[in-house]
C-alpha cells in the first residue's frame, strides 16, 4: 500500500482498476467518450431573432478554420428576412458579428454597379433624391450607369433637389464650372461680397475682403467676388491683419 497521506487527482475522465492489488488509471477509449456531436447547447435560440436572422434549429456542432486554426462550435440553422437559410455559429450570433446573409450584406447591386451604389446610398443617406429612388432600379433607370470613373453625380442647379432633369454625371471640370457658377450667383446675392467686386480702389477691396472674412465667408468666395486665387485671398489678409496688429 502506498502513503496513507497520498491522495491522488483523479481524472474525471479516467477508470480506475486494480491489477494485482495496484491501484492504477486508464484512459477510456475514443469510443466510449461523449462525442461533441450530441452536446446540448448552453441556450435555446430557436424562434429569437438576431438582426436580420429568425433562428430555426439546432444545427449541431460544425467546423470552420479561422485562419490556420480549426475551430469547433455549435451551429444553428437560421432564415434571413431575405429567405436565404444558413448555418450560423452561436458565437457569431451572441457577439453580433452575424446580423444577415451574405446576399444582404453584399447585394448584387454593389457588385455589379459599385460606383453608381455608392451614389445611390449617399443620396438616400441625405435624403435628397424623390421618393421613387428608392427603388435602386428606378434610380439607375433615371440616372444612368457612369460613363467612366472620373465622373461624379452631381446637379445642374445646386440650389434646387436631385430629379431626373436637374441630376447629370459631370467630369471634374464641368463639376467645378456647376459649382463656382453656384457661387457667383450667391456672391450676387450677398450686399458684402458685390462690395469687394465694385470697389473702386486696391485699399477697398482688401478692406472689403477683411471684413467678409471676419463675417465668417470662406477664402474660396472671397476670391470669386475679387477675381484672385484662394491662396492669394489668404496671402492679402494675412498681410492686412499683420499691419494693423502692428499698428495698435
Amino acid at each position: 500500500m502506498g502513503c496513507p497521506l497520498f491522495r491522488p487527482h483523479w481524472n474525471s475522465s479516467s477508470v480506475r482498476t486494480s491489477v494485482n492489488g495496484t491501484t492504477i488509471m486508464k484512459q477510456p477509449s475514443k469510443n466510449n467518450r461523449r462525442t461533441r456531436k450530441h452536446a446540448k447547447p448552453a441556450a435555446d435560440l430557436t424562434g429569437r431573432r438576431f438582426g436580420k436572422w429568425l433562428v430555426l434549429k439546432d444545427a449541431g456542432i460544425g467546423v470552420y478554420y479561422s485562419g490556420a486554426k480549426r475551430v469547433s462550435q455549435h451551429m444553428w440553422l437560421c432564415r434571413c428576412d431575405c429567405g436565404v437559410q444558413q448555418q450560423v455559429s452561436v458565437g457569431n450570433l451572441t457577439r453580433g458579428l452575424s446580423t444577415r446573409c451574405s446576399e444582404c450584406r453584399f447585394p448584387r447591386h454593389r457588385l455589379h454597379h459599385p460606383k453608381l451604389y455608392v451614389a445611390w446610398t449617399s443620396l438616400k443617406r441625405r435624403g435628397q433624391f424623390p421618393e421613387e429612388w428608392r427603388d435602386f432600379d428606378v434610380f439607375r433607370k433615371a440616372v444612368g450607369d457612369p460613363p467612366d470613373n472620373e465622373v461624379r453625380l452631381t446637379r445642374h442647379d445646386l440650389t434646387k433637389p436631385h430629379s431626373p432633369e436637374n441630376t447629370l454625371w459631370a467630369a471634374p471640370t464641368r463639376l467645378r464650372e456647376i459649382r463656382r457658377k453656384f457661387k457667383e450667383g450667391h456672391v450676387a446675392q450677398n450686399t458684402l461680397l458685390m462690395k469687394i467686386r465694385t470697389a473702386k480702389s486696391r485699399d477697398e477691396t482688401v478692406r472689403c475682403m477683411v471684413a467678409a472674412r471676419m463675417a465668417g465667408y470662406s477664402y474660396g468666395m472671397i476670391g470669386i467676388a475679387a477675381g484672385i486665387t484662394r491662396q492669394r485671398v489668404q496671402q492679402v489678409i494675412d498681410k492686412r491683419t499683420r499691419r494693423l496688429g502692428s499698428n495698435r
